[in-house]
């Protein structure tokens, strides 16, 4: 018989890149992977997750675990090589990685608490009175008896705590170990049933007044005998009760027991939808495809390339019964909370209450609620935002990413994940069936089907064959004005709102503020300032006079000619401009300091129109814009997504951007100009005499477009090629190089950027 595990890995909620090994509480106790654990760190105590067990004993001596935290996993042990995985990809401590996916409020942590002692409240209020005057701190801890935990972690870094130390050792103050932090847990409430043992008559007969009068009405209340009836509903119908269950209880007549309360985050009940009488014949042969591979269950990977208003929310609900009928659960996930909210309403009409809600607009409690409803098994249809990845599922066999290529699927600061990325990966490690759904696919995931990644389903047409709308370009630089800037609404916009508005129909105006970076735009041709080895726009750094690409760091004077027609009608947009101008600036997508500004502006546009022409009146969409012949711009005019992507990707393919290629951004940022661009200069250059990464170009450093945030500088550096590994190799050693490094300069990781923003 094996001895029983005695050592426990252990990630910490702390900024460690490794995990770390512990022993078993003094009480023998054995958590399990998925549990929290309080334990020692230096001279603090921290939350931490235990990952695995082991029977093998460490050469070296081993602290132990302070206390276990939960009766149960707060996650299961299946999700433990999904957050390594993670934590290695994007460069992030795995135990941050955790404490980000579990709910808010659950990470515990050592701290101090002040209190004064008698002695202490005589010398401060009698014999040095004017000492709370000068500490306003001590003038609180006066007036409260202690300071809480969080006041005093910022004390004990400051000056006051050689004194706070002094007063101590007097015993004017107490110093106090307190655990802290954890700010929710399970919500309960008390909770009535009968027993089931049969009561003597004289019992009955010798009850009080109230107490039968207490006992007749759970009687009455309750459906069936095996009900318990919440106690706040016996009191708010009989206010005598709250003595009498009491009684009841001593007399064991009842039991009164805790039972978890689970808050409801759906607030008003959604809309019902009903199951439509039949299937289009595109909808029935995505279903025909996908129904087998679920039922395999092993990883498989398709790309739904469906016309808005195709039907692709029906192709994920009869897939998803599919796979609750083998047993498996379901994962949904959408770009943005509103777009929950409305999937929310037809998976409750199809599921009832199995499904669950996890996204960031939850209340605290909301979130815990939902995530322990889906840990226990009640829930097995998950819906959220991106977040919603790291959803406690233990069995996932179908996760569906609804508008697959959002750009919000990428968390931007913290931990980078890219969550469409991750439910690839989620899929691939569990045998799940990854289902990717959208009008204007990711360049990426179009060209993974294409080439047999992805299977391919397509819904080419609208439910009950409705047309898609009609499209019209208005070119700015044609309107006439007497200003010479471009106005706001065309002669041909006002015009047709005018018609609209006539015949009491709605129109949605709909104004793209992507585009916030300042950039310089030809008023003869339309065109951008280019950089001349990127292919993307420059942006215009007005203290300096100079253009800038924020990729390879090339800069040019801000006085310069059009490349395209050689005129010197150059105007900056986005500088010193009037409010509305500034609005219409943001209308010109295709000057967005970004490699994908293209596509951005294609799928913004098809997305857009697809939201006219649904009912049964055909729809009309204007679009106004500097560049009318555009591809991207064509493309979407005419829903041509594969010219598109035809010429998007052969751009893309000759300049070496991704797919093609793949992409980690490095982020100096720090409080002296001076120091960051001096450190991405040292990391740039480190990485440029590492010979063996041959395959791998650093482009830069130069200024971020955003060159200053939150009173903080920021520099960065691209890293560029081919292969993933050299790339991750690379990175790893500028990291090192970076940590040796002194000074107060910080450097984050972007992997697989979205935006270079």
């Amino acid at each position: 018989m094996s001895a029983s595990p005695t050592y426990l890995e252990v990630a910490v909620a702390a900024p460690l890149p490794q995990t770390l090994t512990y022993a078993v509480p003094t009480s023998g106790e054995i958590p399990v992977p998925g549990q929290r654990v309080l334990v020692p760190l230096g001279k603090r105590l921290l939350t931490g997750y235990v990952l695995a067990l082991s029977e093998e004993k460490p050469e070296f001596r081993l602290k132990r675990v302070t206390e276990i935290l939960d009766a149960f996993p707060v996650f299961p042990e299946a999700l433990v090589p999904f957050f390594r995985w993670v934590a290695r990809y994007y460069h992030y401590p795995i135990g941050e990685v955790i404490r980000g996916a579990l709910p808010g409020g659950l990470t515990s942590q050592s701290g101090r608490q002040l209190k004064v002692t008698e002695a202490g409240r005589h010398y401060f209020l009698v014999e040095q009175p004017q000492l709370a005057l000068d500490y306003p701190w001590l003038a609180n801890l006066l007036a409260n008896k202690k300071l809480s935990a969080a006041t005093v972690r910022k004390l004990w870094r400051g000056k006051e705590r050689r004194l706070i130390e002094q007063w101590g050792e007097q015993g004017l103050i107490s110093v106090e170990q307190i655990i802290s932090g954890a700010s929710i847990g399970q919500k309960t409430e008390t909770c009535v049933s009968l027993t089931e043992e049969p009561l003597a008559p004289e019992t009955l007969t010798n009850l009080k007044p109230s107490e039968a009068k207490t006992l007749a009405l759970i009687k009455e209340m309750r459906t069936d005998s095996t009900q318990a009836l919440p106690r706040r509903e016996l009191t708010k119908a009989y206010s005598g009760a709250a003595k009498a269950l009491a009684s009841l209880a001593e007399k064991g007549i009842i039991r009164l027991e805790e039972r978890p309360v689970y808050r409801d985050p759906f607030g008003e009940t959604p809309l019902f939808y009903p199951r439509p009488a039949q299937l289009t014949a595109d909808q029935e042969n995505a279903l025909a495809q996908l129904n087998p591979a679920i039922a395999k269950k092993q990883y498989a990977a398709f790309l739904l390339h469906g016309v808005t208003g195709s039907g692709k929310t029906e192709v994920y609900l009869q897939a998803a019964e599919t796979t609750l009928a083998l047993g498996r659960s379901v994962l949904v996930l959408v770009p943005e909370i509103a777009l929950a909210t409305q999937l929310e309403a037809h998976f409750l009409s199809r599921f009832g209450e199995t499904v669950a809600l996890l996204h960031s607009g939850l209340a605290r409690g909301e979130r815990f609620d939902q995530w322990q409803r889906v840990v226990s098994g009640e829930a097995r249809i998950v819906i959220g935002a991106r977040s919603a990845i790291f959803a406690p599922l233990a069995d996932p066999g179908l996760i569906i990413v609804d508008e697959e290529h959002d750009g919000a699927y990428k968390q931007e600061d913290s931990l980078r994940y890219q969550g469409r990325d991750l439910a690839l990966l989620r899929g691939s490690q569990g045998g799940a069936t990854v289902l990717l759904g959208s009008a204007t696919p990711s360049l990426a995931s179009y060209q993974h089907a294409l080439n047999g990644k992805y299977t391919l389903l397509s819904l080419p047409s609208r439910i009950e064959n409705r047309p898609l709308p009609q499209v019209e370009l208005v070119d700015l630089q044609a309107v006439n004005t007497v200003s010479g800037r471009p106005p706001l609404f065309s002669p041909q916009l006002k015009q047709a709102l005018r018609a609209t508005l006539a015949r009491q129909e709605q129109s949605l105006v709909f104004l793209n503020r992507r585009g916030f970076a300042g950039c310089m735009l030809c008023s003869d041709c339309g065109q951008a300032v280019q950089c001349p080895h990127c292919r993307i726009t420059l942006t215009l750094h007005k203290g300096r006079g100079e253009l800038v690409c924020h990729y390879c760091g090339f800069a040019t004077n801000s006085r310069t000619v059009c490349t395209n027609c050689r005129s010197l009608n150059l105007a900056p947009i986005g500088f010193g401009t009037e409010r509305i101008e500034e609005e219409l600036a943001g209308m010109s997508g295709l000057g967005m300091p970004d490699y994908k500004a293209g596509e951005r502006t294609f799928q913004l546009l098809a997305q857009v129109t697809g939201r006219a022409g649904r009912g049964e009146q055909p729809g009309r969409v204007i679009v106004q814009t500097h560049q009318p012949g555009h591809y991207s711009i064509a493309a979407a005019r005419d829903h041509d997504y594969p010219r598109f992507f035809e010429k998007e990707t052969g751009l893309r393919k000759a300049l070496g951007y991704p797919p093609f290629s793949r992409l980690i951004n490095l982020v100096v940022d720090g409080e002296q100009e001076e120091a960051v661009q001096s450190r991405a200069e040292a990391l740039s250059a480190k990485g440029k005499t590492l010979r063996r990464y041959q395959k791998t170009a650093i482009l830069g450093p130069a200024p971020a477009p955003l060159a200053r945030l939150r009173g903080r500088f920021r520099w960065q550096i691209l890293l560029k090629g081919p292969d993933i590994e050299e790339l991750h190799g690379l990175c790893l050693e500028l990291e090192q190089e970076h940590a040796r490094l002194a000074g107060a300069v910080n450097l984050s990781v972007d992997v697989d950027p979205e935006s270079m923003l």
